[in-house]
């Protein structure tokens, strides 16, 4: 059989913490340590200062990618793991953030795609590639799915990112420029009383693909 790439793609690094009355869903996150597929609250702004402690994950990203011989695309969609941290905002424009995490990704393969490779064949090589020291993942399989096609899922390692900077804000957009880095991150955001959300708005292997979905993003408490 011919190995078949599992296409695995990293997410992108959340170098910063990436209301129910307001225009926000209902979703929180599941609690501490969530599975990411509770909807996160729609962006809508408020006063970010002070010193927040992430409690769990929240949405799943989504988008498409082309596969050669095949009319439909692969359809992949990321969601965090387990996440914890701490971000502080301060009056002067300066934050630091600290946070560990960790990523699940789906893949799933469209009927008869890709030509001539089996389910089977998939959960083998997704298995095989997981085991290699340097593939990046904790675990990796794959299932057939009741109408057809393939499922492969992956399991990132528990990763740490954060860091330390500047940041501005327009409306619901936190824009942050991490100290030593030339590039920015953007994240949607939404503060209700105590709480808040906050949604990467682009990521991925190319640097500009649009997530969809509503995440992955997290939940954040302030603390007194």
């Amino acid at each position: 059989m011919k190995r078949v790439a599992f296409g695995l793609i990293a997410l992108a690094a959340l170098c910063g913490c990436n209301s129910s009355d307001n225009n926000a869903s209902t979703g929180t996150g599941g609690g501490a340590g969530g599975s990411g597929e509770a909807p996160c609250w729609a962006p809508c702004g408020g006063d970010i200062v002070g010193k927040w402690r992430i409690v769990s994950s929240c949405g799943s990203s989504s988008y498409q990618m082309t596969i050669p011989n095949c009319t439909d695309p692969l359809d992949v969609r990321q969601a965090l793991g387990p996440i914890t941290g701490t971000a502080e905002y301060r009056a002067d424009g300066t934050y630091t953030v600290s946070m560990t995490y960790s990523a699940t990704m789906r893949q799933t393969y469209p009927p008869g795609c890709p030509p001539s490779v089996t389910c089977d064949q998939l959960n083998q090589s997704a298995q095989q590639g997981a085991a290699s020291p340097d593939s990046g993942v904790t675990s990796a399989s794959c299932a057939a799915e009741a109408l057809g096609g393939c499922t492969c899922t992956s399991v990132l390692p528990q990763q740490t990112g954060g860091g330390s900077g500047t940041y501005s804000i327009a409306v619901d957009v936190l824009t942050l420029q991490r100290t030593g880095s030339t590039s920015q991150s953007q994240i949607s955001y939404c503060v209700f009383g105590n709480q808040m959300s906050q949604i990467p708005l682009s990521a991925g292997p190319d640097g500009g693909v649009t997530f969809a979905g509503g995440g992955p993003g997290y939940l954040l408490e302030k603390l007194p």
